[in-house]
């Protein structure tokens, strides 16, 4: 199976939730990156991908697999 394959069949849901992570009632959770009073970090169904809007987060924009294996 190639990346692109398992990016297509690999729900960020499922992902998210492989890790315990829930999202609130507006597609919203704590980020993991970083330590989050609230929630910062924005789930997008439409284009299976999270992103992050704290100033102070190196992440920004993860699919399924940058979410499981981010870049340094």
């Amino acid at each position: 199976m190639t990346i692109k394959e398992i990016k297509s069949k690999l729900s960020i849901l499922t992902v998210l939730h492989r890790y315990g992570l829930r999202t609130n009632t507006n597609a919203m959770l704590a980020c993991p990156f970083h330590d989050d009073q609230k929630a910062s970090m924005k789930i997008y169904r439409s284009t299976n991908t999270v992103y992050c809007f704290a100033g102070s987060c190196d992440i920004k924009n993860l699919d399924t697999i940058d979410f499981i294996v981010p870049s340094e």
